[in-house]
């Protein structure tokens, strides 16, 4: 719901929502992660348990970038791009993975949003812009 909060630091501000389907951008590496440059789809709010993760081709601290999440929900087929703003550069697809996105979050419908979380690190994240595009939204 629009009051959900979930844990700090590692956490990653959704630990804890168990109803919930994450896209993590993560430039920290905790005990768990890959990489300190990794995406990572997550279920059930357990930020230690990805269901798919990825090194990122660009960086993901230290500079602004796009991301672009597509989901197809009758082919359950979740894509992720991220792309530089850099003169030239070209999006880049990063991960892919099939998943239903209305079991992980146990219902048809569902709240979209943004965290972002730090332990002891100072990290900025700001979103520029984003839209939804779907038969409901």
């Amino acid at each position: 719901g629009p009051r959900a909060l979930g844990g700090w630091g590692g956490g990653l501000g959704f630990r804890g929502i168990k109803k919930s389907v994450a896209v993590e951008f993560d430039t920290f590496q905790n005990s768990t992660d890959p990489s300190s440059n990794h995406l990572a789809v997550v279920l059930a709010g357990d930020p230690d348990t990805s269901v798919a993760s990825a090194e990122s081709s660009i960086p993901l601290f230290g500079k602004p970038f796009m991301a672009r999440v597509a989901y197809d929900a009758p082919t359950t087929n979740l894509s992720i791009f991220v792309k530089s703003l850099s003169a030239g550069a070209t999006e880049q697809l990063v991960l892919e993975k099939t998943v239903d996105l209305a079991a992980g979050v146990g219902a048809e419908s569902a709240w979209v949003g943004f965290t972002a979380s730090t332990g002891t690190s100072l990290s900025k994240q700001d979103i520029y812009s984003w839209t939804v595009q779907g038969s409901e939204a």
